[in-house]
């Protein structure tokens, strides 16, 4: 019985200590829902849109001028309105909700965009790529 006791409890230490240094890649994580948006978020933070969490028009992913770093934005749910900017420094992972018109993917930043069953990405006639 001791030695279950005694390798649960050096699991539960390395695990505990394994998901702090994991959670320390960002000084900031934010959720929504719960949370509200916040309308930009820069450098050091990490925000998660779930399922019915909502992003209004003219969301900035970083710095316009380009200075942010490790900012990331994951999309599994929910909806952004018009004019998502993810500037350069920020990373941006969708798989899954809806993103309104007028999407910029600035020079220099990361973009992963994963479908789980089908997806359509429409561009007007002018779109760059």
């Amino acid at each position: 019985m001791m030695t279950y006791v005694i390798r649960f409890t050096l699991i539960f230490l390395f695990s505990s200590v394994l998901s702090g240094v994991l959670s320390a890649q960002f000084n900031t994580v934010i959720n929504i829902p719960p949370e509200s948006d916040p309308g930009t978020i820069q450098s050091d933070v990490q925000l998660n849109l779930l399922p019915f969490g909502t992003l209004g028009s003219n969301f900035d992913a970083g710095e316009f001028n380009g200075t942010s770093t490790n900012v990331e934005v994951n999309i599994t749910g929910g909806s952004i309105g018009d004019f998502f900017t993810a500037n350069r420094g920020s990373t941006v992972n969708v798989n899954g909700g809806l993103i309104g018109d007028f999407l910029t993917l600035a020079s220099g930043q990361t973009s992963t965009l994963t479908a789980a069953q089908s997806a359509t990405l429409s561009m007007p006639p002018t779109a760059v790529m």
